[in-house]
């Protein structure tokens, strides 16, 4: 009886360290995931601002553009 007895505590032990080692092994695959994950998106917002900069920048000099066409334009009527 107290073979059965050991036998079965040694499995449910087994059995909850191989469930808290497994959710271990998730919730640090998840901290992995998510650091990746950002990595991604801060990469993409430097993007971004490197394109709203150019944006901004290029309509601007469209701006002044305009503003000497129509100058021009008024100046020769």
């Amino acid at each position: 009886m107290k073979d059965w007895l050991f036998n079965m505590a040694l499995w449910i032990y087994g059995l909850l360290f191989s469930l808290l080692g497994g959710s271990f092994l998730y919730l640090s695959k998840q901290k992995q995931d998510k650091s990746v994950c950002d990595a991604i998106h801060e990469a993409a917002d430097k993007r971004n601002d490197s394109v709203d900069r150019k944006m901004d920048y290029l309509v601007s000099k469209l701006d002044k553009f305009y503003e000497l066409y129509v100058l021009r334009h008024n100046k020769d009527k």
